[in-house]
């Protein structure tokens, strides 16, 4: 008779083992942005390096989901969102999104980027526009 319940009881700590898994990598990644100021290190749209339009501004996430640029002397304040993207099944996926106004140096991040990989210094992302499947990387560098 137990042995019925077995597949339910495997299915049920899969899933709260992966959701748990997926949380703490977001939380990690959240955390990580807030502890430092960033710098675009790269930025390419659809294989042509954009970098350079970023050269000297810094990136500091602060409280909330505030975003504060730095860059040519001047100051530009965004917002930024961090999540779990729901189209994925298993809900492996990352996403940061930012948000600055049209006129802004940073506008051009304006974009819903999926976290490749991470580490203690270093965010890779990417976004693959819908529209023509151009594909755009973004990689940040703690400073």
């Amino acid at each position: 008779m137990l042995k019925r319940y077995i597949p339910f009881v495997l299915v049920f700590i899969l899933f709260f083992s992966c959701s748990e898994k997926n949380d703490s990598t977001a939380f990690q990644i959240d955390q990580l942005l807030r502890s430092a100021t960033w710098r675009i290190a790269d930025y390419s749209e659809d294989g042509t390096d954009q970098t350079s339009q970023f050269s000297g501004g810094t990136l500091n996430f602060i409280s909330g989901s505030e975003i504060q640029t730095r860059i040519n002397g001047g100051v530009e304040n965004g917002i930024w969102t961090l999540s779990i993207d729901p189209a994925d099944p298993n809900q492996n996926t990352v996403n940061i999104a930012f948000f600055f106004n049209s006129g802004s140096t940073f506008s051009k991040i304006n974009r819903d980027w999926t976290v490749v990989s991470y580490s203690n210094t270093r965010i890779d992302m990417i976004y693959n526009r819908p529209s023509d499947q151009a594909v755009f990387d973004l990689v940040l560098q703690k400073n």
